[in-house]
C-alpha cells in the first residue's frame, strides 16, 4: 500500500511539473517564431530569468488597444510581433504607433518601465546615455 501511494505522488509531481512546462508561453505563436519549444523548455529549466525576460518582452512590454476603424483590414493581434517595432522604443518615454487601417494602436513601454530588460535594452540605454553626455 505504501508503495502505491509513493508512486502516485511521484507521478502526480511529474504531471504537475510537465503541465507547468506547457503553460501559455509554449503556445504563443510569436515566441514560437523566435524559439523552439525545446529551447523554451531548456531556458525555463536552466535560466529562469532569461525565460521570464523573453516571455515578458513578447507579451507584456507593450500595450495594444483597439481603435474605431471603418473598413478595417482584419489583423490577428495575438500574432503581433513587438520585435519588428523595437527600433521605436525610447529610454524614458512611451512610444505610440497607430495602425489605423488595422484598427489598433501600439504603445511601447519605455525602457525604464520594463520589468525585465533584454541585452538590446541595456545597449540602447548605454548609447542613449552617451549621446546625452
Amino acid at each position: 500500500m505504501f508503495f502505491n501511494t509513493k508512486v502516485k505522488s511521484q507521478v502526480s509531481a511529474i504531471l504537475e511539473f510537465n503541465s507547468e512546462l506547457y503553460d501559455s508561453t509554449f503556445k504563443n505563436p510569436i515566441l514560437l517564431s523566435h524559439y523552439t519549444i525545446d529551447e523554451l523548455k531548456q531556458l525555463k529549466l536552466d535560466d529562469t530569468l532569461k525565460f521570464k525576460t523573453i516571455n515578458y518582452y513578447y507579451t507584456k512590454s507593450f500595450i495594444i488597444e483597439k481603435i474605431d476603424c471603418n473598413n478595417c483590414i482584419q489583423k490577428d493581434i495575438k500574432s503581433f510581433d513587438v520585435s519588428k517595432y523595437e527600433y521605436l522604443r525610447e529610454k524614458q518615454k512611451r512610444r505610440l504607433k497607430v495602425f489605423s487601417k488595422y484598427g489598433f494602436k501600439l504603445t511601447l513601454l519605455s525602457i525604464d518601465e520594463l520589468e525585465y530588460k533584454l541585452p538590446i535594452h541595456q545597449d540602447k540605454k548605454k548609447s542613449t546615455d552617451l549621446e546625452n553626455e
